[in-house]
């Protein structure tokens, strides 16, 4: 299955930081040819875009994407013992989920960094028909009773 991608990546592209952050760097050319393009070993700029749109951060968008490879090996996992040689395929997984772990920790930690995070408080305001209200909306209630804040 081609993983087809412009080639080299992009790093200032979201899908090159993708790239980066994933370390899907390397390609192969494509077979014809075709200036630009190449067969990555991971993800093509296709399933790069839908991770992205699924999560703008691009550390939760490589996240999900690690999840999605554990699930596979966690599918393909197999353990295998021949005399001297054995082989434990299931610890695969496990190292993928620790990675998109440690990408979701990255992408938490941006986004408290950012300041976009909003804490919900009580402000002890509420309606005179029983409804709580947040401290950035109006001084009157939101289902409509009319009701000035108490």
């Amino acid at each position: 299955m081609a993983n087809l991608g412009v080639a080299p990546p992009n790093f200032s592209t979201t899908v090159g930081n993708f790239r980066l952050l994933a370390n899907d760097l390397y390609f192969v050319p494509t077979n014809p040819v075709v200036a630009g393009v190449g067969d990555y070993t991971l993800f093509s700029d296709d399933e790069i875009d839908a991770y992205l749109i699924l999560q703008s951060n691009v550390y939760r968008a490589v996240g999900l994407a690690y999840m999605g490879l554990a699930n596979t090996a966690a599918r393909q996992a197999e353990s295998i013992k021949d005399f001297d040689l054995a082989i434990d395929g299931r610890q695969k997984a496990e190292q993928l989920r620790a990675q998109a772990d440690a990408f979701f920790n990255l992408a938490d930690k941006a986004d408290a960094d950012s300041g976009l995070s909003f804490h919900i408080v009580d402000t002890g305001l509420q309606c005179p028909c029983g409804h709580e209200l947040a401290e950035h909306l109006q001084s009157y209630c939101v289902t409509g009773c009319s009701g000035l804040i108490v």
